[in-house]
């Protein structure tokens, strides 16, 4: 015959076994990896600077290209909400031959605003300006970003 101590230590067991082994808190790293960051750049530079951005986007395939930011000395503007940890940017002062960048991408660009896919501006143009753009990593569990531009 089977103990009423036995059969509720069973049943008790069986009850336990339905509770999940993985804390409510897994689905978190998940989510936080499509947290977006605010991206800001605060310039330093005794110029006013132009600004070009570039975040990643799957409806591209790729980088997603826009400018033009006019960022006054001193100043500090939003310019980019980025996901996945890295944001690539380019930056030329209008005061003097000053710039940042880097070998990340490389792409051509039009004098007034844009916002284009990569793949669009790798073809030169007449009217267009080539300009290679810097990545800039980052903990994508981070909410904002100030990224200063000064002398080197």
């Amino acid at each position: 015959m089977i103990s009423r101590r036995w059969t509720a230590a069973a049943v008790a067991g069986l009850f336990l076994g339905a509770i999940p082994a993985v804390p409510v808190q897994a689905a978190e790293p998940a989510e936080n990896a499509l947290s977006s960051t605010d991206v800001y750049i605060r310039n330093l530079y005794p110029h006013e600077v132009n600004v070009a951005t570039a975040t990643y986007d799957s409806a591209c395939g790729g980088w997603l290209v826009e400018g033009w930011w006019t960022i006054e000395s001193g100043e500090k503007q939003l310019v980019a909400i980025a996901q996945g940890g890295s944001f690539l940017y380019y930056a030329e002062s209008l005061g003097d031959d000053a710039t940042w960048g880097g070998r990340a991408l490389s792409v051509n660009v039009p004098d007034n605003k844009f916002s284009s896919c990569e793949k669009s501006l790798r073809r030169p143009g007449s009217t267009l300006n080539p300009i290679t753009m810097r990545r800039y990593n980052y903990s994508a569990l981070r909410s904002e970003i100030v990224l200063p531009l000064g002398r080197s």
